[in-house]
């Protein structure tokens, strides 16, 4: 059975206790998760937490913070024009279903990779910045999306993500032994959602809340996804965040 993420929550920034896993409560079958507290990036509990795994979905959160850091320092980039490619628009996987030669603005494009997960959106994007982002360096090959993708492995450097390589500006990439991230990079990863740079645009502030697609309560989710979430939980006076990792989509919910 094909093994999916569930990512639910941001921000980690501390240690913490770690569970063995023949203490896991009844139930509890993600091989990987990490919980912290949303208020202070204090680890709550963990297991696995700095296991490489897939990430799935939520590498679509990379990709729109490149490009809303680049639209923050010039912002004519919001009404740039993203024509979608053969490639882009033949996308496999969850769609914001334009077609070949379709355009649309890079501020809505970046809708259509938060709000339906649109993978081919990812592609467009990333085949859109391509020439006026630095080139990967070393033996990472070089594509009409691959600039996108060296941006966001230097972000991952930036927020001491140790133990993540993105491969592509949508999902995994690579092969299947190779891993993307672990539950305590995606923490670091998604803590940028939650901080502004010191100047924020209303069209910066309005995407950002599309990721909040990505953020559902529990809820008011459906029983298996098909992509990754974000959620969080508050339970008492503590507002806690967490990811899940190597759950079966059927029991992300449970877990």
């Amino acid at each position: 059975m094909m093994r999916r993420v569930l990512c639910l929550g941001v921000i980690l920034l501390a240690t913490g206790p770690t569970w063995a896993e023949d203490e896991l409560p009844e139930g509890i079958t993600a091989r990987a998760w990490a919980i912290a507290d949303a208020r202070t990036g204090e680890l709550l509990w963990g297991l696995n937490e700095d296991t490489p795994a897939k990430a799935a979905s939520t590498t679509k959160m990379m990709c729109a913070w490149v490009v809303l850091r680049l639209a923050e320092a010039d912002p004519n980039v919001w009404d740039q024009t993203v024509t979608y490619s053969k490639f882009a628009a033949s996308t496999a996987g969850s769609s914001s279903r334009l077609r070949e030669r379709e355009s649309i603005n890079v501020a809505e494009c970046l809708y259509g990779l938060l709000l339906p997960s649109g993978n081919d959106a990812g592609n467009a994007l990333a085949e859109h910045f391509n020439d006026g982002l630095r080139p990967p360096g070393g033996d990472m090959p070089k594509t009409t999306r691959s600039n996108i993708v060296a941006e966001m492995n230097c972000w991952a450097e930036r927020l001491e993500m140790t133990r993540t390589v993105y491969r592509s500006p949508y999902g995994d990439g690579g092969t299947a032994e190779e891993f993307t991230t672990t539950p305590r990079d995606l923490l670091a990863c998604f803590s940028t959602w939650r901080s502004k740079p010191a100047t924020v645009s209303r069209r910066f502030e309005m995407v950002r809340r599309a990721s909040a697609k990505l953020l559902l309560p529990v809820s008011e989710s459906p029983a298996g996804v098909e992509s990754p979430r974000a959620m969080g939980s508050k339970r008492g006076s503590i507002a806690k965040v967490s990811v899940i990792q190597g759950t079966p989509s059927e029991s992300n919910f449970s877990n």
